[in-house]
């Protein structure tokens, strides 16, 4: 049986709240990196969460609740790599002054995902953790089972709250226990008949979120270099 109280308890200091002008949603901590000298947290999202703080050159605001902490970035104080096509978003930012935010990285699912086969059967349980958009505030956690998989996005069955875009999908590992993200809530499939939001939610799979890290590196590095 899975042991959710400890889950969720090892992932909540990785959940923060992303407020822009146009959209609540969450993140999380896929990562942190001290290149340089400089303390550089990785949050990722869904894209359409900061798309129009993106596009528009706004501020985002970034929320830990469990430590009170936050920063508001303006747009010359963060990187981005996105995939506009499959709603995917990371931003990588100096996070010196965010001390609470945790510096281990969670464990990511590294088992292949293809277009005719999903590294985690139908049926398995998982959970995710975010800000659903109730006026609460408040980290909390949903669970649900893989219905299916399209291309390479799971189908989950579970209750989808608006605000929850962005959060960490994961699983109880066999091996020590610990949390295994496997991938990040991105919406809601659509009930053709009425068009209204069916209980299947889409979640990408974490390797196109470290792919994206990957990119985001190369342009960084890129970038850096042009500077010199």
């Amino acid at each position: 049986m899975t042991d959710w109280i400890t889950l969720t308890n090892k992932v909540e200091p990785y959940i923060v709240r992303i407020i822009t002008s146009a959209m609540l949603g969450t993140g999380w901590v896929l990562g942190v990196d001290n290149d340089n000298g400089t303390l550089a947290v990785i949050i990722a999202t869904a894209y359409h969460v900061i798309s129009g703080a993106i596009s528009l050159q706004q501020t985002i605001k970034i929320i830990h609740s469990q430590s009170g902490q936050s920063k508001v970035l303006h747009y010359n104080e963060r990187l981005s790599a996105f995939d506009i096509n499959n709603d995917l978003a990371i931003l990588a930012f100096d996070c010196s002054d965010l001390s609470a935010l945790p510096k281990a990285k969670l464990n990511f699912s590294t088992t292949s995902f293809s277009t005719t086969s999903s590294p985690f059967e139908k049926g398995t349980e998982v959970g995710w953790m975010g800000y659903p958009g109730n006026g609460l505030e408040l980290v909390s956690f949903f669970q649900g089972y893989i219905s299916a998989h399209l291309s390479a996005l799971y189908l989950i069955d579970g209750n989808i709250i608006n605000g929850v875009s962005g959060s960490p999908v994961f699983l109880e590992s066999n091996k020590d226990k610990d949390p295994v993200v496997i991938g990040v809530i991105l919406g809601v499939t659509t009930n053709n008949a009425n068009e209204l939001g069916a209980p299947l939610a889409r979640v990408a799979n974490i390797g196109q979120y470290l792919n994206l890290v990957t990119r985001l590196k190369s342009e960084a590095q890129l970038k850096q270099s042009l500077e010199q």
